[in-house]
């Protein structure tokens, strides 16, 4: 994913004629990027990474649901149940619709890489 030499970037997006935004590598240079860009969806940008790490979370608890034993108490299988649902009842594009509002912050962010990180 990229060099020392062009900042560890691994992918280059066009904003019309408005310029780019290079992906580099890890979150902090990413989201550095989006706020010089757009500057008012700063806190919906940080929402996303907090969004980004409870799916990361969900991941986890899913495993520990499917690799449970037949005999784990169900208030404990229904309580791992709950977590999961509680983070997956909105889809990407509605999680992106509700931290965002500018039309081409949500086109960036729905397509390409950042859509699969989690969301």
């Amino acid at each position: 994913m990229g060099s020392k030499e062009d900042g560890y970037r691994y992918d280059r997006f066009e904003l019309d004629n408005e310029g780019y935004i290079d992906y580099r590598k890890g979150w902090t240079a990413i989201r550095e990027e989006l706020v010089k860009l757009f500057p008012e969806e700063k806190e919906g940008i940080d929402k996303l990474n907090q969004v980004r790490k409870e799916a990361k979370k969900l991941s986890y608890w899913m495993v520990l649901l499917r690799i449970s034993p037949s005999w784990t108490p169900n208030f404990f299988k229904n309580w791992l149940l709950k977590k999961i649902y509680e983070g997956t009842n909105l889809t990407a594009q509605e999680h992106v619709n509700r931290l965002f509002k500018n039309p081409k912050l949500k086109a960036l962010i729905s397509g390409g890489q950042l859509i699969d990180w989690n969301l």
